[in-house]
Parts: C-alpha cells; sequence; structure tokens
C-alpha cells in the first residue's frame, strides 16, 4: 500500500495539499487492503505428563513440524498444564511442567496459548499465578500470547489482541470445567452447562453471548478458545451443538474447543458474516496417554488420544468482509521415539518412513483420521 495509489492528483495550494493528505491518512487507517491474507493454525493439548517431561530435549516434540508452523501467521495451542518455575514438575493427576517446556513450544511455532482448562488450578491460586508470572516472562520479548488467567477475581474476561498486516484478532480462553474450586475465581471459567447432568444454564449462557457481542466489536475476527465436553467421547452432545452455533451467531470466527482429548467432528457454521468453523475438539497435540499400546493396536480405545491435526484456516479480506479458507488439515500422531522420547509427526510420514513394524498401525490411523478430516453436518 503506497501513496501511488490515490487516483487523486493533488493540487498546489494549502488546501490541495490538505486534501491529498487526508486521503493519503485514511488509507493508512482503513486496516488490511482487499487480498491481505493470514494463516491461523488450531492444534489440540499441549499435555505434560511424566514422560512428555522427562525428554532431553523438548524442542524434538516439534521439529517435524517446522514446515508449516513456522510459515503461518499465528499458531495456537491449548497448554494444559501450570507453568509455575518455582515448583517441581509433575504429572497426571496434577501437573505442572518447566518453563523450558513452553520456551520448547514457541521456539517450536506456537505463538499463542488458551490457559484456560480443568488444569489451570491444580495447586490452587499459586498455580494461576506460577503460570501468569512465567507467560509473562516469556512473552515480553513480544510476538506471544495468552489468554485464559486473570490478575485478580473480579476481572472480566477480555479478548487479547494480535495484531499483523493491519488486522486485528481477538483471542478469549475459556473453560467451563476445573478440576478444583480453589483459585477458580482466577481462571476464565464460564459455567453454561452441566457436562453430567447435561442441564443448561440459560442466563449464564445469554451472559456470555452478551461478552461475545462486545468483544466482536472494533475486531477484524475473533477467535474463542472453549474447555468443554465429555472425555474420550466421539462427538459433542446436543447441548453443546445447539449452544455453540449461537456462540458462533453471536460473533466468534473461530470456536476452538479442546477437553475430550481426542478428535471431534468440526463443521462450518452459516452466519451473516459469512461461512464460520467451530472446532468442537481437537484432541491431544502431545501426550503418554498412548502408552502401553503396541504395532496391533491401532483398533485400542486408547489409540484415539495420540491422534492429532494442524488445522488451518486462511483469511482473506474481501470488500464484502473476511473470507475464511480452511487448507488441508495436516494430519500428526504421538510417535515414541526410541531415542528421543515421544514427538509429533504428521501421520503420512510415520506410514511412510516410520518403523515397518508400525506402518499398519498408522495407516489404520490415518483412514480414521482423514474421515475427520472431512467436515461433518
Amino acid at each position: 500500500m503506497g501513496v501511488e495509489r490515490l487516483s487523486i492528483k493533488p493540487r498546489f495550494g494549502y488546501g490541495g495539499i490538505m486534501q491529498w493528505w487526508k486521503m493519503a491518512l485514511g488509507l493508512l487507517l482503513a486496516g488490511p487492503v482487499a487480498g491481505e491474507e493470514l494463516v491461523l493454525t488450531f492444534t489440540g493439548d499441549l499435555m505434560a505428563h511424566d514422560k512428555n517431561q522427562e525428554m532431553g530435549d523438548y524442542g524434538d516434540i516439534y521439529r517435524s513440524l517446522a514446515p508449516w508452523l513456522l510459515q503461518d501467521d499465528w499458531s495456537f495451542i491449548n497448554l494444559e498444564t501450570p507453568v509455575d518455575g518455582y515448583r517441581a514438575p509433575s504429572g497426571y493427576p496434577l501437573f505442572n511442567a518447566r518453563p523450558t517446556y513452553v520456551e520448547a513450544a514457541i521456539r517450536g511455532g506456537f505463538q499463542v496459548f488458551s490457559l484456560a482448562n480443568n488444569h489451570s488450578n491444580d495447586f490452587g491460586v499459586s498455580s494461576v499465578e506460577g503460570t501468569l508470572a512465567t507467560m509473562k516472562q516469556l512473552a515480553a520479548p513480544g510476538g506471544v500470547y495468552f489468554s485464559g488467567l486473570k490478575e485478580t477475581a473480579g476481572e472480566v474476561p477480555r479478548p487479547v489482541v494480535l495484531e499483523k498486516k493491519g488486522w486485528k484478532v481477538g483471542f478469549v480462553a475459556l473453560t467451563n470445567l476445573l478440576n478444583l474450586k480453589h483459585g477458580s475465581q482466577r481462571v476464565n471459567l464460564v459455567q453454561i452447562w452441566d457436562i453430567w447432568s447435561k442441564k443448561a444454564y440459560p442466563e449464564e449462557q445469554e451472559a456470555l453471548l452478551d461478552l461475545i457481542r462486545m468483544w466482536r466489536q472494533g475486531l477484524d475476527f475473533l477467535v474463542v478458545s472453549l474447555h468443554d465436553g465429555v472425555e474420550y467421547a466421539e462427538g459433542p452432545s446436543p447441548t453443546q451443538v445447539e449452544f455453540y452455533q449461537k456462540m458462533v451467531a453471536a460473533g466468534v470466527d473461530v470456536l476452538w474447543g479442546s477437553h475430550p482429548h481426542v478428535l471431534q467432528p468440526w463443521k462450518w457454521v452459516e452466519t451473516d458474516r459469512g461461512k464460520r468453523v467451530l472446532l468442537y475438539s481437537m484432541g491431544n497435540f502431545v501426550s503418554n496417554q498412548t502408552q502401553g499400546l503396541g504395532p496391533l493396536s491401532w483398533a485400542s480405545p486408547w489409540a484415539k488420544t495420540g491422534d492429532g491435526a494442524l488445522f488451518q484456516v486462511q483469511l482473506t479480506r474481501k470488500p464484502s468482509g473476511v473470507e475464511v479458507q480452511v487448507l488441508r488439515p495436516v494430519l500428526l500422531n504421538n510417535y515414541r521415539d526410541p531415542e528421543k522420547g515421544i514427538v509429533v509427526v504428521p501421520t503420512r510420514t510415520l506410514i511412510d518412513e516410520g518403523p515397518q513394524v508400525w506402518r499398519d498401525y498408522y495407516r489404520h490411523r490415518w483412514d480414521i483420521q482423514a474421515a475427520w478430516a472431512l467436515p461433518g453436518d
């Protein structure tokens, strides 16, 4: 974008010069020009089981994904562990990871972290405060963003704004679930329904929809992560389906779900803004939940906890508004490298280059993942 785009030739004289500068300033402040594009990448849960934390080099988790994570504009991941540098590392059921665990994710290409999930306050308020301190330090150089935890108990959730190429993309992380009450006031907790009784809470739902409408103002695009649903369920409940679509209609452009630890169908949602994306669950990115599986265990219920994906959307500025295009998902799987530990590798690569004894396992997982990659009804 430059002055040469102006179709009017400035006249000499004070009035002509002022007219020219007003038009030039208008172009500079107008935001993204038609055709300017962004690519956003979404994935699942960055777990911190003991085996994940025992690796010699956490960077090995991400190396095979550099062609995608280092080439997009922003990559989003759910950090499903507190990160308190003053507490010893621990795995399930009460998590805590070293700051270096997150540093590796940043070097690997993830810049946007959802911190709101059922493990956010595993050790109470200290987990929240420790994670906030760590993330602030890691974000200080710039280019790293996070949402989901509160500085004070009375704070109202609001978007963190990601800016690039003239775009303003808002991001808010929320959870419907927490394992502990202690410290819950410091997490972006929205109790919109009870997953066990399947009872919806209409007042809380309407309050959240009002917040979404407010958040959407002044933004080009709004991403909301929601930690919700039933663990290991292969699809959302009718209650989720109904309310999530209301969230998208209210202004969420990508609703990015987590908690089930398995991939659930994704779908397009038609809105007055155009087609938008609903990701019910992106499953795990990395975990130790496939422990004990062998090459013949591809049909085990636990095999699906190793399935993951990089789900990429391309945003394009058009005169009619923001157009969303889904790029081909990159199907992933957890692989137990005998030397490095648990790493994340494209499933196709494991079929072609993995140990011969494991290739049939990953072929079967590919077939299941490929069906997921198609949009649901």
